[in-house]
């Protein structure tokens, strides 16, 4: 009679399946980061070339408030992906 036995992942096998998932899920992450990055740098750009185009006082403040929050933002993913390792 042959015994047929079910094959379970060793604690080894299952370590090095966690690993590859989570070198996977950390390559995804920073490159969304990186994709984030540029999305940002793209909207301080468009903030910024919209304020050197504007001569209503409310649209100039408007565009402050954009850069402001664009610079925060790109900053912020920068600093994310520096201190990503």
């Amino acid at each position: 009679m042959i015994q047929i036995q079910a094959v379970l992942p060793t604690p080894i096998t299952r370590l090095l399946h966690i690993h590859k998932q989570s070198d996977l899920m950390r390559t995804q992450r920073y490159n969304a980061l990186k994709k984030d990055l540029e999305t940002a740098k793209s909207n301080l750009h468009t903030a910024m070339t919209n304020f050197d185009n504007v001569t209503d006082p409310k649209l100039v403040d408007m565009y402050i408030y954009q850069i402001q929050s664009a610079q925060t933002q790109y900053e912020h993913i920068l600093n994310e992906i520096k201190h990503f390792g």
